[in-house]
């Protein structure tokens, strides 16, 4: 805004693993320079198939932002193929009341991505099944994410 841009919002924005091991604070310019705090959250897919659920993955960066007054956004997020459908529509619901308790949480992102090459691990499309879709058209129907005046 101080050199004539105030329709610009400077997001910052580390991976949840760097806030769980406590290295991404560190590198936090402060908040006179950032508007919005975001994180992206991936199970690590060096650890396929552990289950991790995206509350722990985000529990770190949650507790971290308390003490900062910004608008959050988990900028990117995604679960892989690696688990089995019943355990990746688990994941979304989870990932739901993940994003709306507290309602600190205010834009999200899915990589729904497979590229080429990948592992399973690694690998993050929605696909077909009915379970996994239902889940994520559940959590994209929230009313929390339909502010209003926002269709």
């Amino acid at each position: 805004a101080e050199v004539g841009t105030p329709n610009v919002s400077w997001v910052w924005c580390p991976t949840s693993a760097g806030f769980t091991s406590g290295r991404a604070q560190h590198f936090y310019p402060g908040d006179d320079q950032v508007d919005w705090i975001c994180t992206d959250a991936y199970p690590d897919p060096y650890r396929p198939p552990a289950y991790q659920p995206l509350r722990h993955l985000l529990r770190p960066f949650l507790d971290w932002t308390r003490s900062h007054d910004k608008p959050l956004m988990v900028g990117e997020f995604g679960v892989p193929h690696s688990y089995s459908p019943a355990q990746r529509a688990t994941w979304l619901k989870d990932a739901r009341a993940t994003f709306t308790q507290g309602r600190r949480i205010r834009a999200v992102a899915y990589f729904d991505a497979d590229p080429p090459g990948n592992p399973p691990s690694m690998s993050y499309s929605l696909g077909s099944d009915p379970s996994v879709t239902a889940a994520m058209r559940d959590l994209a129907a929230d009313p929390y994410f339909r502010p209003p005046g926002n269709s």
